[in-house]
């Protein structure tokens, strides 16, 4: 058995203490590894670099031969049999739903971001004590306590429970289906807990519904309401953290309609992404990049899985349910990359730049575009057979895949769609997951359902005819975005500051659109990395940059259409 122990002298330091003892098997040199990202982030974490002052002992207490390898594994070179002792530190000063934070209000731990695990023996069971003898909270979080001290049944487990104690702490249950979810708060709760817990209850039911079964025993929310603006949840098996401020505006519809939105979308993840994940993730490998072309059914699907419940459940309105889609509609095409990043290749290249945009922006988002894709794969299951929709396919790969421990393939999903929308599987495929067509792919298959997508010309003629965007400041116009193959994409760069147009300095949006509006032919100085730089630009009428879309019922859609939209936005009581 592994056995871990954390402590904290002085939580005001931020840095607590872990002990890891574990037994050698003799005389060998025993790698540690320190995961090098987390399950829901595809990218490498830099979590290594809050480790310091790391030591090792034999059963006697002495030293033992400890150095770093690699950037995420130390070495310790054991002498023979018996126990070995490893103490070290962690600096905990990331707060946010994936990392972990100490101060004197709380005492947050996520155990993936700083406990080693012995190589080759993550399978073993192991426990966790906290030594905390002036905290007298009860633990928030899925491990059972027992005195101070859990067990897990393996690394794994143990590293996906993250946990916390607070000075003000909340705790309220609910069931459904005689499963218990428990929802565990730190912060100012300004919202009604009885209302709070209908809705709670209502989205879960619907999950529940829609999936016929739960993955878990039991299932925990931990939610960190913080007083400042912030936003982030993250999954785990058995729970989730969310992270949302400030909390104060919790009592308002907007931050509280987000409190529900991404509960909803993390409690989706206990089957998608938890259980029902791509084969490059069985097992997950937590030590190296797991490279997967698939996003658009672990985060795609989830997020529009999550908002789509929220309408099962009643808690959105049809009209705001439109609203939302309009939204994903609009962010998605302010990515300025749309004809040459696919989902396919967005989803894998998550792991060479993160979630920040590429400086070509060679890339997509799994959630927006994802979530779009998944509409357009709904709507044309539904099309061809008004008795199935996107939870046939997701309970296929729950019950034949996630239920045997086994990770779908691009080509286990090609032979699902097939089968729940026959040819229309490859117009999907290359449309919205290896192509660049979802908008107008997705347009498509929400008009059988009486739903008009319709294109909204921006207001300003510089992003209209020109194809730039500047950032929103008052006091200077920075580029912010310029759209490809439009005529600004040939002379402006991002940050361009931009001075004059016409040899007349211009500051504000108003007085650049009355200086375009009077020449076809405008100059432009703009301020580049410490110099000044002229162009001038021809405009024609012929651009429609940065075009929106609003998305509404359609007045004139046929009774077949009006059915198939009532059936699709049906009610689950």
């Amino acid at each position: 058995m592994i056995q871990y122990t954390i402590s904290c002298a002085n939580r005001m330091s931020q840095n607590i203490q872990i002990r890891l003892l574990f037994e050698a098997e003799g005389n060998e040199i025993v790698a540690l590894e320190l995961p090098a990202w987390r399950p829901g982030r595809y990218e490498f974490q830099t979590y290594a670099r809050n480790i310091f002052a790391v030591y090792a002992f034999d059963a006697a207490q002495k030293p033992l031969k400890v150095y770093k390898k690699e950037r995420n594994t130390w070495c310790v070179e054991t002498k023979e049999r018996g126990p070995v002792e490893i103490h070290y530190q962690y600096s905990c000063t990331q707060l946010d739903a994936g990392g972990s934070w100490v101060d004197d209000m709380l005492f947050y731990i996520n155990p993936i971001n700083c406990l080693f695990y012995v190589k080759g023996r993550e399978k073993e069971s192991c426990t966790l004590t906290l030594d905390l003898p002036d905290d007298s909270s009860t633990v928030a979080t899925n491990l059972s306590f027992n005195n101070g001290t859990a067990q897990a049944e393996h690394y794994f487990r143990l590293a996906d429970s993250p946990f916390f104690l607070s000075s003000r702490q909340g705790h309220e249950v609910y069931q459904v289906n005689g499963i218990s979810f428990h929802i565990w708060t730190h912060g100012e709760t300004t919202y009604d807990k009885t209302i709070l817990l209908t809705h709670f209850r209502a989205i879960t039911a619907v999950q529940l519904a829609a999936m016929h079964t739960f993955p878990e025993k039991e299932y925990h929310f931990l939610l960190l309401l913080f007083p400042f603006t912030h936003y982030h949840g993250v999954e785990h098996q058995q729970s989730t953290v969310i992270t949302l401020g400030p909390a104060q505006d919790l009592a308002k519809p907007h931050l509280y309609e987000e409190l529900i939105s991404i509960s909803s979308h993390e409690l989706y993840h206990t089957w998608n992404i938890c259980k029902i994940r791509p084969a490059e993730m069985y097992p997950y490998r937590l030590h190296e990049e797991n490279y997967f072309r698939t996003g658009f059914v672990a985060e795609g699907i989830t997020t529009y899985l999550g908002e789509y419940f929220l309408r099962q459940s009643g808690f959105f309105s049809e009209e705001r349910f439109l609203v939302e889609i309009e939204q994903w509609f609009n962010r998605h095409l302010m990515h300025r990359g749309l004809e040459r990043a696919s989902l396919s290749d967005s989803s894998f290249d998550l792991w060479v730049d993160g979630y920040a945009g590429s400086s070509a922006d060679y890339k997509v988002s799994i959630y927006v575009a994802g979530a779009l894709s998944a509409i357009a794969l709904d709507l044309q299951i539904r099309l061809a057979n008004e008795n199935k929709s996107i939870f046939d396919l997701m309970r296929t790969l729950y019950q034949e895949k996630a239920l045997k421990e086994e990770g779908y393939t691009e080509a286990t999903l090609h032979k699902e769609i097939q089968s729940l929308i026959g040819e229309e599987e490859q117009n999907f495929w290359t449309h919205c997951i290896t192509g660049h067509f979802i908008e107008p792919y997705v347009s498509k298959a929400l008009e059988e359902f009486g739903i008009s997508v319709n294109k909204v010309s921006s207001a300003y003629s510089h992003e209209r005819l020109l194809g730039i965007k500047f950032k929103p400041t008052s006091s200077k116009l920075d580029v912010a975005k310029l759209q490809i193959n439009s005529p600004s994409a040939s002379f402006f760069l991002v940050d361009d500051q931009l001075l004059s147009v016409n040899d007349k300095p211009v500051s504000t949006l108003h007085a650049l659109q009355e200086e375009i509006e009077l020449s076809r032919y405008p100059k432009f100085t703009v301020w580049r990395k410490g110099r000044e730089v002229s162009f001038s630009i021809p405009i024609t009428d012929e651009g429609d940059h940065w075009a929106l879309r609003s998305v509404q019922k359609n007045s004139e859609a046929s009774d077949e259409q009006k059915l198939r939209y009532k059936n699709w936005m049906r009610e689950i009581s």
